[in-house]
Formats: structure tokens, sequence, C-alpha cells
């Protein structure tokens, strides 16, 4: 307390009421004996969170001193003006180190399970053991989530699968009308699945086929036929199931909105995926606007979008709000050179224009705009 500068007088008064004192204890309607208070905080005592708080605040203000060398760091050149080579450096740190109560914990070896990334070590020895679970196949599991070294995609989606087929064989086994089995799997398997949706996001028809067998199973139920269009059992109106898909739509939208909206940390992380989803395409456009059916590997918030995108949901509203253009559009130019490229070219000719610093249509013309730059030209203009 003295370290973050209470008066003494404050400070004394914690000391008399937390120390040199006796309890006693209401059981059964009856008082036990005194018993000496050796630590001198009671369990559920109304200033405790703050009391701890002042407590741990040494050791946190030493994690947030050495963050940067034991934490991780994100940097971005962010390109703001492309002609005038105008730049914005996002960075930050994230604390990795943390406290673990050790007094009534005993770590087992035995029971480790960790990912090791770009290591070339093949064996993990702490304290003389050898850690058996390390990049497990099927995945490393954690608050329920299997991870993979290499966050390999199948096992996030095979983990949703086990989830929806232990379902149906219940289902099939039960004597559960279809109404049952509908509240079942809107309160109960719903709410797994969308747990497991934060390590992935699926598409259309990936969400399509996991669907087949539960719609089957309702349809026979209800005696319907199996040509009943699924939409009649996912109507509200109707039979209101709840469609995995739909689910993911809504949790996209709010993820992606807390993450561009939240703290400052959030903000900055998210400024600096779309920054490099920018220069990736090479492009001055927002990455938000773009439908492409490019592959992305291992980038939840630019997989999000583009499924966002494909039901005519954007993140940004540029006609709405102009002045946003100045946070993630890059000046420099007045027509983009994608606007002239075929969409199944835009990812092959990405690495060129980025080494030639072509990302206008006026970077590719004379000074006069009628006629073409030759390349050998338009690299040294840039350069």
């Amino acid at each position: 307390m003295k370290r973050i500068g209470l008066p003494s007088k404050f400070i004394n008064l914690v000391l008399d009421i937390s120390l040199n004192r006796y309890n006693r204890i209401l059981v059964n309607n009856e008082m036990t004996d005194e018993y000496y208070v050796e630590d001198g905080l009671d369990q559920g005592e109304v200033w405790s969170p703050i009391l701890w708080r002042i407590f741990y605040d040494a050791l946190l203000a030493r994690l947030d001193k050495i963050k940067k060398e034991n934490g991780y760091h994100f940097e971005e050149d962010k390109i703001i003006n492309f002609r005038k080579n105008e730049i914005e450096n996002l960075n930050i740190s994230i604390n990795v180190m943390a406290f673990m109560d050790d007094t009534t914990i005993i770590t087992n070896v035995g029971k480790y399970e960790l990912i090791k990334i770009n290591s070339k070590d093949k064996e993990l020895k702490i304290e003389g053991n050898i850690i058996d679970k390390m990049n497990s196949e099927e995945g490393n599991r954690y608050l329920g989530i299997y991870f993979r070294y290499d966050n390999r995609r199948k096992v996030y989606k095979d983990k949703i699968i086990s989830i929806i087929n232990s379902a149906c064989n219940i289902f099939n086994w039960k004597k559960l009308n279809e109404k049952q089995i509908i509240a079942v799997w809107n309160i109960v398997i719903i709410p797994r699945i969308e747990y497991q949706l934060a390590a992935i996001v699926l598409t259309k028809n990936e969400y399509t086929k996991l669907m087949t067998r539960l719609n089957m199973i309702i349809k026979k139920r209800a005696s319907l036929t199996r040509s009943t269009p699924n939409f009649i059992i996912y109507d509200k109106d109707l039979y209101d199931v709840k469609h995995i898909y739909d689910l993911q739509l809504e949790m996209l939208s709010k993820n992606l909105l807390y993450q561009a909206n939240g703290n400052d940390k959030l903000k900055k992380l998210f400024k600096i995926v779309m920054s490099q989803e920018q220069k990736r395409i090479w492009t001055s456009k927002c990455p938000g606007d773009f439908n492409l059916s490019y592959k992305t590997n291992n980038n939840w918030c630019i997989a999000a979008i583009k499924i966002l995108n494909n039901e005519n949901i954007k993140i940004c509203d540029h006609e709405l709000y102009s002045n946003i253009n100045k946070n993630h559009l890059i000046e420099g130019g007045n027509t983009d050179i994608l606007e002239i490229i075929d969409e199944k070219n835009i990812m092959k000719s990405a690495a060129s224009r980025r080494n030639k610093k072509i990302m206008f249509i006026e970077d590719v013309l004379e000074s006069d705009g009628l006629y073409m730059k030759n390349g050998n030209t338009c690299v040294k203009n840039r350069a």
C-alpha cells in the first residue's frame, strides 16, 4: 500500500482490522470456539477484491514492464498515402506471462499438452520428463477446443461433425418426436457447436452437408416426405430449426464489430490484420469491400469477412461514413489498378504489382495520362 502512495492512516486502519484477531463461525445455530486468524483476510470479505488487487499490483506492473521481452510483439507499417510514401507504424505488445498461485496446485508434468511451433528440437523435456502429448495429430485440447501446431482446419471441422453425429445417433435411438428433437437441438447442441465455431469459419456448402442428417431425421419424425424443401423446417413460424450457417453469420458479425470497435488493443490488432491483407492483395481499397474467391490460410478475420460479403453483409459503409476512408483506405491515386484486372488474375499478379509498386492506374500511365509506360519505366519511376 505504501508503494502506490496510500495514506499511512488508511494503512494502519487496514492492519488494525485484519491482524491480531479471532473469529467464531455460526454452525447449526451455535457458535464455534474462537480461532486465531493467521492470514488476516476472510474469504468473501467485501473489500477483499481491492486488497488482492493492491497485493498483486507489483507483480502485474513488473509483467507489464517486461512484456516486450517476454510476450508477443506485433508491428505493421500501414500505408496512408502511396504517392507521398506516408506510413503509420502500428505496434502492440501483449503479455504471455501470468501469475499462478502454486500453494494449492501441484503441476503434473505427465499431463502436459504442449504445442511447439518453428522449433527444430524433436523432443521437449521439462524437469527431466519428456512431454508425450506435444503436437498431437488430433490436436491439443485447451478449454474444450482442439488446436494443432499447424492450425489445420480439418481438426476443428471434425469436432463439429462428431458433435452432430453423436446427437443424431441419440435422436435415432430415442423415441422422440420432432418437437422434442428440435428443442434439444436448439437448446443443447447449438451452443456446443457455437463454441467450436470460435476457431473456424465454414462455407455455406459445408454447413449444408452438416445439416443433411438432422434434416432427414426431423422430416421422418414429422411424417414429411424426403423431398420436402428444407426451408420449411428452418422457418420460424413452422418448425424453427436453428441452422448452423445462420448462427455463424450472427456470431461473425458480432465478433468483427467487437474487434473493430473494441478496446485499443483489439482495434489496433484489427487494423494490423486489414493492413496486411491490403498489402497481400496490393490494393488501396478496403479488404472488406472484396468478394474474391481466393483462399485464406490461418486468417480468421479475412475468412469471416469473405463469408459475410457472400451474404452482402459489409463491415464498412464508405458512402455513409466517407471520413473513415482516411483510416483504412490508401490515398495517392484516383482509380485502383484492380478495377481493370480480372478476378482470377488479382492474386496471380499481386507479387508483380507489389514489386513494381503499381497500385493505381496512374502508376502505369505517362504524365499526360494518354499512353502507358513500358515495364522498365514503371520500375524506374517508382524506385
